[in-house]
C-alpha cells in the first residue's frame, strides 16, 4: 500500500484515505467523484467509491473514549445484516473532530495495524490516542 499525504494547506484528506484504503490515487478518487456527481468531501462518496472498487464500508458514530473502544464494545452490521464485534485488524476510515478550523473533520486511515494521518505536518507513527475520533467506517472486502 502506498502512503498518500495531502498537499500543504490542502483539504484532500478524504481523497488520500480513499486512495490508501482502495488501492487507488487521490486524483483518481476526485475524477471518480466528478464523473459520478459526488461531493469529494462527503463520506457517502467514500463509501460508494469503495463499493465500486469491491469493498463494503460500514459506519458507526457512537461516542467513544478512543477508537479502540469501537472495536472492543460496539457491534457493526455485517453484509448479511447481523451485528458483530469486529477485530482490531479490520481496516477503517476514522474521522477526527477538529476544533477551531474551517473543516470540521479530518480523515485518517487505520490499516488494521497502523494509523496513518494524511496531514504532511503529522509525523508517521503519531500516537492514536492524540486524536478525537468521532466516527469509524470499517472497510470489508465484498464477499
Amino acid at each position: 500500500m502506498r502512503i498518500w499525504k495531502q498537499g500543504k494547506n490542502s483539504d484532500t484528506c478524504l481523497a488520500c484515505v480513499a486512495a490508501m484504503a482502495f488501492d487507488s490515487s487521490p486524483s483518481f478518487f476526485r475524477l471518480w467523484c466528478k464523473k459520478n456527481h459526488k461531493d469529494c468531501y462527503d463520506n457517502i462518496a467514500f463509501m460508494d467509491f469503495g463499493a465500486d472498487k469491491g469493498f463494503w464500508v460500514d459506519i458507526d458514530n457512537k461516542k467513544a473514549p478512543d477508537f479502540t473502544y469501537y472495536f472492543k464494545h460496539y457491534k457493526f452490521l455485517t453484509k448479511a445484516g447481523r451485528a458483530k464485534l469486529l477485530p482490531m485488524s479490520t481496516p477503517a476510515m476514522l474521522l477526527e473532530k477538529m476544533d477551531g478550523v474551517e473543516c470540521d473533520y479530518h480523515a485518517l486511515y487505520w490499516t488494521g495495524k497502523d494509523l496513518i494521518d494524511p496531514d504532511p505536518r503529522t509525523p508517521d507513527h503519531f500516537p492514536w490516542d492524540s486524536y478525537k475520533i468521532t466516527m469509524v467506517f470499517p472497510i470489508h472486502v465484498k464477499e
